[in-house]
């Protein structure tokens, strides 16, 4: 059984201080020429990475190039072109003759310039926000024998203009206007600016300086005539130069090689390309896809094993993150970080429980037992270090030696040995405690017993054990010795007190007249904020007042989803607040709590929190261990700013012009009852920012706040309108807003002149009008009344029909004929309820051809759209219509439900649907998530889906045309 770790806080051992003294004091008699060994630093995990492959772009993964605009927006070069991504969306910009970007670099007038293959130009945006590229070549004055560049191998920017190195040739373009260009010869191995000056190696002649159209050799020009020179930096005492065998340092008094570890290590991975971090540092990119970053001082800080290619390409973001361009992906990372992750590539195996710093190495506690970290050359390995009763659930270190609880009790493993011993093995312990005040009392948490332990010369030893008698702590403080609160999973919280001699015990129940509203299903948590206390049942929060709780509560209750599984920790760091899915910090001496949000899919899954004694701070998941350094801060945070990046007006025939952004005069004035959609924009890569806004003249509310990135303003009314609009990030970080102003055409008859008409023919009517029905009144009576009872009972039909088929267009995809969206949410809200009544489970298949785009791409959406209506019959054929509800979900996705089967019976339904199309004629083929379960109270019927989804995307990460179910 898995029980949630208890927050308590450990306070240091303040005994023995006479032994420390005495031990100051030989250490002092100890010869000058004796040196103390030296503590091994504290390991360092891989920096969090976020990967984006060819499923995140429409582009092959093939990158050369990567650079940052001024907005924070990343460009990438690509072998189809530009990609261009915003944080949320990716865009690719297509060059002439569909060649590659080769390089890229950002010029001090803020453009992008990029080299290809043949020309070279530069990427502008336009008023609209679309991006557009400007072929430079025409500006050059160049022979037809000279046209033909082949590849741009260089970009390279400095302060008078931008210079592109062709195989043969040598080109530059001022800021100011002006060029100019030269012949290169064939031995030119690259170019690297510093400044205003270029640097190059000759192949045979080695560093050479350009000079106006000549080479000029550097002192000691020739050490590099067949060395290999990747990269190029300026310093303050030179030009670092990095080559296969190490760094090197040239000056006015030529080139020597700097001593360090660069030479061994770069025998072993050689750098490609690299990069200046803004702390001074240095990140190098190698041939076999590693990251080595080097400190200023070049020391070796770490060496990430980051990607499976060669990385070609290294930009920053302004967010203080370092972009990997290489020939398989794009790979965003932060150096240096705070935060550092420890997974199965360090040897981490199975689940993680906790995490603990004894005796100058990291312990971690896992389902396979205790693993142990080691150092080896800066590379952190774990290793088992004691096997346990299936999972190890906690870990206490103590001055008898590094306590561990497992399935069979409590085992002590005492320094220097490697084979622990058995305290207790009569019941499995699942959460240790040491008395805040006593580093001698330890209590436990057992499977059916509460347990005080005793630490004394001879180690640990049980001194009472108390039945729970079906008690299931959810949490538990000492207030003081002997004096505990304790919460219960399935009741009302107790007070315990505790004769810590005799072991009696006296409970007395918290029920409501202590002021609490318990939510059954939960029971309820007590938790301790500084010198505050507070119940938590359910979404209900309540406050110790001294003599009772009263409701209510203040952060971080009131701002966590999921108040009933907050966990608290307290580190040097400061105070801890989490759940599975949200992590917040209250740092040491602040008040204000704020939410963390790390990257790269390890924002969820938080299991424990734990601060060690070496400062860091470790964090327990459901994929790995992260480590946070609170000493270590992140850059500024730059200024966000919400915005629009692309606005389209819809004729009537559905043709969509784009708009320029600037706010819109008279002269640009819509058209009469104009479809106008709008796209928002935040960027940023903090991913998932939210958006809400209002419209002066349309809709004077501000909207709620959602992810939601685009609007849609349909049959829009004449008039002067303005779009106010605000952002912010999942942080909380607000951006400055924006605001989009636009007038809209009026129809001929909403002008004056045609109202002015209309009420002058209204008035004729009128009286034309009484004086015809005064003439005819009885003449026509009859026949009136019957042409009205015929064209009631014609309109009634006509009604009747139109509401048929309105019934049918609402519930029926038009193109697959299953059914669409509306009738899915319906009708599975509808089964769920069913279930949830019932206590029968439910399960949903989510389905999703794979490739279909690339098969859209290439056959056109016309045969795309004929393949959809097979797919759709073929699985409405495989479906009983009277028990299941089979639904277009979306593009190429269908959602399959299944009421009153479990997870079993959905695998095998979703194997036999996979099979039907794996044996069919078609070329299609399907990826299928499952997920199943009975419904509780405290999830909804998204959430189902929510979990077939991501066991979808699972399948397809794993390969696509499989089954995977949801974990």
């Amino acid at each position: 059984m898995t029980r949630r770790k208890l927050p308590r806080a450990i306070s240091r051992n303040t005994r023995g201080v006479t032994r420390h003294l005495l031990f100051l004091l030989l250490l002092a008699l100890v010869p000058a020429f004796a040196q103390a060994p030296v503590p091994d630093p504290v390991p360092v995990g891989m920096p969090l990475l976020q990967r984006f492959t060819g499923d995140h772009y429409p582009a092959l993964p093939s990158h050369f190039a990567v650079v940052s605009d001024s907005h924070g927006r990343i460009f990438l070069g690509n072998s189809e072109g530009v990609l261009i991504f915003d944080g949320q969306h990716w865009e690719l910009l297509e060059l002439p003759l569909g060649n590659v970007a080769r390089a890229l670099v950002v010029g001090a007038d803020g453009r992008i310039y990029v080299g290809s293959y043949d020309h070279f130009g530069l990427i502008e945006e336009a008023e609209t926000g679309a991006f557009r590229y400007t072929d430079l070549r025409p500006l050059f004055d160049l022979a037809p024998d000279e046209i033909n560049l082949a590849e741009i191998w260089d970009v390279l920017e400095t302060p008078s203009g931008v210079y592109f190195r062709a195989a043969k040739r040598l080109l530059f373009l001022g800021y100011d206007g002006r060029t100019r260009h030269w012949p290169l010869s064939e031995e030119v191995r690259g170019f690297s600016a510093v400044g205003d000056a270029l640097y190059a190696r000759l192949d045979g002649k080695g560093l050479m300086r350009w000079s106006d159209g000549s080479f000029e050799p550097e002192p000691d020009a020739e050490r590099f005539a067949s060395k290999p020179l990747y990269k190029l930096f300026p310093r303050a005492e030179g030009r670092l130069l990095v080559s296969s065998d190490g760094f090197f340092l040239a000056d006015d008094h030529g080139i020597k090689q700097l001593p360090g570890q660069a030479a061994e290590i770069f025998a072993q991975d050689e750098p490609y390309t690299g990069i200046e971090l803004p702390d001074g540092s240095y990140a190098l990119g190698t041939f076999g896809g590693r990251v080595l970053w080097f400190s200023a001082d070049l020391r070796l800080i770490g060496s990430y094993p980051i990607s499976a290619y060669t990385v070609l390409g290294m930009g920053l973001d302004r967010e203080g993150g370092l972009w990997l361009a290489t020939e398989g992906e794009a790979v965003r990372l932060r150096l240096p970080s705070p935060w550092s992750r420890f997974g199965p590539e360090e040897g981490l195996r199975g689940g993680l429980y906790t995490s603990l710093w004894h005796e100058g190495a990291m312990w971690v506690a896992t389902s396979n037992g205790v693993m142990r970290a080691h150092q080896d050359g800066g590379n952190v390995r774990f290793e088992l270090a004691v096997e346990t009763a299936l999972e190890a659930n906690a870990l206490e270190s103590t001055r008898s030696g590094l306590l561990i609880s497992d399935r069979d009790g409590l085992l002590l493993l005492r320094p220097g040995q490697s084979t622990p011993e058995r305290i207790s093995s009569d019941e499995a312990i699942y959460t240790l405690a040491v008395a805040d005040d006593d580093s001698d009392r330890l209590y436990a948490i057992g499977a059916e017993s509460f347990f005080l332990f005793r630490q004394d010369a001879q180690g640990w030893s049980v001194v009472h054990r108390w039945p729970l008698d079906g008690l299931e702590i959810s949490s538990m403080h000492e207030l003081e010795p002997g004096s505990l609160w304790v919460g219960d999973y399935r009741g009302w919280p107790q007070r315990w007190h505790l004769d810590l001699q005799t072991g009696e015990r006296r409970i007395e129940v918290m029920g409501p007249e202590s002021g609490l509203v318990l939510d059954a299903p939960h029971g309820a948590s007590l938790l301790q904020v500084d010198d505050d206390y507070y119940a938590v049942s359910g979404q209900r929060c309540f406050s110790w007042r001294g003599t009772r709780f009263e409701p209510g509560c203040p952060a971080p209750f009131d701002q966590i989803a999921s108040p009933d599984e907050i966990s608290l920790a307290r580190t040097d760091a400061g105070l801890f607040a989490y759940t599975s899915r949200e992590l917040w910090l209250r740092r040491s001496g602040a008040s204000d709590w704020q939410a963390l949000h790390i990257s790269a899919g390890l924002g969820h899954g938080f299991a424990d929190v734990h601060g060690g004694s070496d400062g860091m701070v470790r964090i327990a998941t459901w994929s790995g261990l992260l480590q946070f350094d609170p000493t270590a801060s992140d850059p500024p945070a730059p200024a966000l700013q919400a915005r629009l990046w692309r606005a389209q007006i819809l004729d009537e025939q559905g043709k969509a012009t784009a708009l320029s952004l600037d706010t819109q005069g008279d002269d640009d004035a819509l058209p009469p009852r104009a479809t106008l959609h709008l796209d928002f924009q935040l960027v940023g890569m903090q991913g998932a920012p939210q958006f809400r806004y209002r419209i002066e003249g349309l809709q004077p509310q501000w909207s709620v706040w959602g992810t939601d990135d685009r609007l849609s303003l349909r049959e829009l009314p004449h008039g002067r309108f303005e779009l106010q609009l605000e952002a912010r990030t999942r942080a909380g970080r607000s951006a400055a807003p924006y605001r989009f102003a636009f007038d809209v055409q009026p129809l001929w008859w909403e002008t004056r002149w045609a109202r002015v008409g209309a009420v002058l023919l209204a008035i004729i009517a009128v009286v034309a009008l009484v004086q015809l029905v005064a003439w005819l009144r009885l003449r026509n009576y009859a026949l009136q009344t019957r042409r009205l009872e015929q064209r009631i009972d014609e309109r009634t039909t006509e009604l009747q029909e139109a509401n048929r088929r309105l019934a049918e267009m609402a519930t029926v995809d038009s193109l697959t004929g299953v059914a669409n969206r509306r009738a899915l949410e319906h009708g599975l809200a509808r089964e769920w309820q069913r279930c949830q009544d019932t206590n029968r489970p439910i399960a949903a298949l989510m389905l999703d051809i794979d490739h279909f785009k690339q098969f859209n791409d290439r056959y056109g959406h016309l045969e795309g759209d004929e393949k959809l209506r097979w797919v759709g019959s073929e699985l409405a054929s495989l479906c009983d219509s009277n028990r299941e509800l089979l639904a277009r979900f979306g593009g190429e996705e269908f959602v399959l439900i299944l009421p009153g089967c479990d997870l079993e019976a959905a695998l095998v339904r979703a194997h036999a649907i996979h099979g039907h199309f794996d044996q069919a004629a078609s070329s299609i083929r399907l990826s299928v998530g499952v997920a199943a379960i009975i419904p509780p109270d405290t999830r909804s019927a998204e959430d189902m889906l929510r979990a077939a989804d991501t066991a979808l995307y699972e399948a397809k990460r794993k390969g696509r045309n499989r089954v995977e179910a949801a974990r």
